[in-house]
């Protein structure tokens, strides 16, 4: 092999990285023991003190931080960088793929199961200083060899699918001359992996595995430190079956400037894969990194606890001292002179519980000696030195349920804004990582994806039927929106270019009481309102309210068109109140109008019988004057 061949040339590369990599990964072993509460690791400390107590606030920091960012999984959104465009192969209908994929995404990101590798990252990132995802396809081929038997017994990682898994920053080299921690101006990474030597040798991905042997060993003895070691080892190890334990260990270098992936086992002289990127990941990595702390000018980002781990160790030691204090002042002493006690008294005195007895000179009687008893102080500084380390955590004292006097009303509400302006920040740090990664899937997706079914929530059936009509052709039944549909999507549906992102704060944890009287407010307030969708604002009610059979109750497309319908038809007839009193009416005017024909009627007869009384009375009065005459 030539000196100067390119496999040399990689090695030496590799060889420097890991060089400039072993002070991070020396204080990421290091950091984790300290999450595990293993945290004296000063010999001297260790023997100046009779016990080794941790008050372990990277723990407690860690378990507050994390639910408020990643709790729930994120609702995803895609847009068109560009209007529906024609090609020679007709209309590209941008909009249309923007739904699709949008919908492909957001049950990607559930099947894959994305939100625990996500939440691995995060750990990674708040114990160390960085955490890793990798975004991929895999083949069958590479998943289940040719005679069935299965190569990669990762269940996240599937045959002929994408792939969101996390991978441990031990496991992860990049370009040393790279200044952004994005990685934007790395030329190359490399990605470790260890695999048993059959697998090498049956996994099509690989070629010129012949000769090839095993170069790493797995640990056997879970009393030495580190997770494995190297062939030349093995002599350590209390087992050394090659057919149990013996592994390859090989490295996956992706150079960005030739666009090339090779990968090669140390000990082996040749590649045993060089071929072209199988997959465009926007002009990036197949990696992204997740981190809260950015260097200028430096690659490796500021780990959160680089910056308290010396509070945390002065807090061990605080409390150390505390014990031993109280160790003392709970024992009994005695001053006494030697000649005063035998051997008896001396062994009942240094033997009984807790006794300690110290000689001295011109003592006539025993006397009891006794400790001060512990400074406030001591504990003023415990609790200040854990306040000091919440605030370079960015954790607030109501965050952390601590009980804490102030001078001020004012304080506890500028202290919490302080801490929710933190938070905001590390927010919008694990989104932006969260959206980088989604759009390598989405990228993923558009090179590789079969024909592939996708379930549908009712809301995306009616965004798919607006958009997507001529692509549901496989519905099951006839009654499609009366039970579960499915959309058929395949890599021409989805091509295109889109900007993609994420709802904030979509992932973090919602205090479910708050969320319900938010939802109910904005309801009352913005119900009625032409500009609002009704059956997106029922939904939203009904998750806040953690209905997980919203499907169930909300009714169909169909059921509320026919119930419109009916409304319409009944508004146009009277309804049975209606009808009652329009009849009610009627027999009012009639009534009231019988009434006026009696009453005039009875007018008429009265005028009538006036009458003929008046003429009777003439005709007498006619009569009289007659008679007189005569």
């Amino acid at each position: 092999m030539a000196r100067n061949s390119e496999l040399s040339k990689w090695r030496e590369v590799i060889t420097v990285s890991d060089r400039f990599f072993k002070p991070q990964m020396e204080k990421l072993d290091l950091y984790m023991d300290y999450y595990t509460s293993n945290q004296w690791h000063d010999e001297d400390a260790k023997t100046r003190y009779h016990d080794n107590p941790v008050d372990n606030m990277l723990y407690t920091n860690i378990r507050i931080i994390v639910p408020r960012l990643n709790f729930r999984n994120p609702k995803i959104f895609v847009t068109p960088n560009k209007k529906p465009f024609r090609t020679k192969e007709g209309i590209v209908d941008t909009t249309s793929a923007s739904v699709g994929i949008e919908i492909l995404l957001n049950y990607w990101y559930r099947e894959l199961k994305t939100k625990r590798e996500t939440r691995r990252c995060l750990y990674d990132a708040l114990i160390g200083a960085y955490g890793v995802m990798e975004v991929g396809f895999t083949l069958e081929t590479e998943k289940v060899g040719k005679k069935g038997d299965l190569l990669l017994v990762d269940e996240l990682i599937m045959a002929d699918s994408p792939y969101m898994v996390r991978r441990s920053p031990r496991d992860v080299r990049w370009d040393i001359e790279a200044r952004d921690s994005t990685l934007t101006d790395a030329r190359w990474i490399s990605l470790d992996w260890v695999l048993p030597l059959d697998d090498v040798k049956k996994n099509p991905r690989f070629s010129n595995t012949a000769g090839l042997k095993s170069n790493f060993t797995v640990k056997t003895d879970p009393r030495k430190k580190g997770s494995s070691t190297s062939s030349t080892d093995t002599e350590n190890d209390d087992f050394n079956n090659p057919h149990l334990w013996d592994r390859v260990k090989g490295r996956d270098i992706w150079d960005k400037k030739t666009q090339t992936v090779f990968t090669y086992v140390e000990g082996h002289d040749k590649f045993i894969r060089k071929e072209d990127w199988p997959l465009f990941y926007d002009g990036g990595f197949p990696i992204d990194l997740l981190f809260f702390n950015e260097l200028p000018d430096k690659s490796i980002p500021l780990a959160d606890f680089d910056i308290y781990k010396t509070a945390q160790d002065e807090l061990n030691q605080m409390r150390a001292l505390t014990l031993e204090h109280m160790r003392r002042i709970s024992q009994r002493r005695v001053f006494a002179q030697k000649d005063n006690l035998d051997n008896d008294a001396m062994r009942a005195y240094e033997h009984g519980p807790d006794g300690v007895i110290v000689f001295v000179n011109n003592v006539d009687q025993i006397k009891n000696a006794s400790d001060p008893t512990i400074s406030q102080d001591m504990y003023i500084g415990i609790n200040q030195m854990k306040g000091s380390i919440r605030e370079n955590s960015g954790v607030s004292p109501t965050e952390a349920l601590a009980a804490t006097k102030f001078d001020q009303a004012t304080e506890p509400a500028l202290l919490e804004k302080a801490s929710t302006t933190i938070r905001e920040d590390q927010r919008d740090a694990f989104e932006d990582f969260l959206v980088r990664n989604i759009r390598k899937l989405g990228k993923v997706l558009q090179q590789t994806m079969p024909d592939t079914d996708i379930p549908l929530n009712p809301q995306q059936f009616e965004e798919a039927q607006e958009f997507l009509d001529s692509k549901l052709y496989k519905i099951v039944g006839e009654q499609s929106t009366a039970i579960f549909p499915w959309l058929t999507l395949s890599k021409k549906d989805i091509e295109g270019d889109y900007n993609y992102d994420i709802e904030v704060g979509s992932t973090q944890a919602v205090n479910q009481e708050t969320r319900k009287n938010d939802i109910v407010a904005l309801n009352k307030i913005l119900g009625g309102s032409r500009w609002i969708n009704e059956k997106e604002a029922v939904i939203r009610v009904l998750e806040a309210f953690e209905q997980k059979d919203i499907e169930r109750l909300m009714k169909t497309q169909e059921d509320v068109d026919q119930l419109d319908q009916r409304r319409q038809q009944q508004a146009q007839q009277p309804t049975p109140d209606q009808q009652l009193k329009t009849q009610a009416d009627l027999k009012k005017t009639e009534k009231k109008s019988a009434t006026s024909v009696e009453v005039a009627n009875i007018k008429a007869g009265s005028e009538k019988e006036k009458t003929v009384s008046n003429l009777l009375a003439a005709s007498l009065k006619n009569m009289e004057k007659r008679g007189n005459r005569e």
